[in-house]
């Protein structure tokens, strides 16, 4: 049984002979985490003028990403088309 953050890679059976069990040989190779993800909290404000007046709304987003600089990039390309858009604060909510 592989432990974690292991992968089997493969298995070899061996048959002797002189006996009636079969010999397994089993590979192991540590998991490449960097496929791994984290979620980040995008704290964002979009300034509008109504009727003359400035309007400031705000609002939270969870992304996932692999690091900060991905989490605001990914932001930025989602609200590249609204006018107004502000990231305030981006944090690491949790990681898997």
């Amino acid at each position: 049984m592989a432990k974690k953050n292991w992968v089997l890679m493969s298995t070899r059976r061996y048959q002797e002979e002189f006996s009636y069990k079969t010999l397994v040989e089993c590979t192991f190779s540590k998991k490449n985490v960097s496929h791994w993800k984290s979620e980040f909290e995008i704290d964002y404000c979009i300034n509008s003028v109504s009727n003359g007046k400035t309007v400031k709304e705000n609002s939270l987003w969870t992304v996932e990403a692999h690091s900060l600089d991905e989490a605001r990039s990914i932001a930025v390309e989602h609200f590249s088309n609204v006018s107004g858009f502000t990231i305030k604060n981006i944090k690491k909510v949790w990681s898997y």
